[in-house]
């Protein structure tokens, strides 16, 4: 026995991406303060249409064909934002600080189906889903420097 598989597929694919950096210097060498926001973007469409012939080895048809179709597509948007301080005091002492902020929005849709004795099924493998995804950091670290030892305390 054996089958044979006549595949169409589309796709569409749509992505950008944007960027804006900021850094500030101070009189004092080493002191800066930097910003960075990214967004980025997309979205992703297909289809396709399976159909299966199943034969035996004499070529006869083993079975009725099966035709499976699918539709699928997702989108994403991201969000980041990032600001760092840098701050040496003096030749011992130095400041750190920043904050990170990230977002995501994602979906995600797929749906297979069948025709079975003309009745359209959907198909188990199909999901849909959406997720928001927040993630916000900040820190905080001040660097003394001795000639003998150093220390670093710090808070994320």
């Amino acid at each position: 026995m054996g089958n044979k598989k006549k595949c169409v597929h589309t796709i569409g694919y749509n992505r950008g991406s944007s960027r804006i950096n900021y850094k500030h210097t101070f009189p004092r060498e080493g002191k800066e303060l930097t910003a960075d926001v990214n967004y980025n973007y997309g979205d992703r469409s297909g289809n396709s249409d399976i159909l299966t012939l199943y034969y035996n080895p004499d070529g006869s048809e083993y079975r009725i064909p099966s035709d499976v179709w699918t539709d699928g597509k997702n989108k994403e948007n991201q969000f980041t934002f990032q600001s760092d301080y840098v701050n040496p005091v003096n030749e011992r002492t130095k400041i750190e600080a920043g904050i990170r902020s990230f977002h995501n929005k994602f979906a995600s849709f797929y749906n297979a189906y069948t025709n079975e004795n003309g009745q359209v099924i959907k198909l188990p493998l199909s999901n849909n889903y959406e997720y928001i995804e927040k993630v916000n950091a900040a820190y905080f670290t001040y660097s003394y420097k001795k000639i003998s030892y150093s220390y670093q305390l710090g808070l994320r």
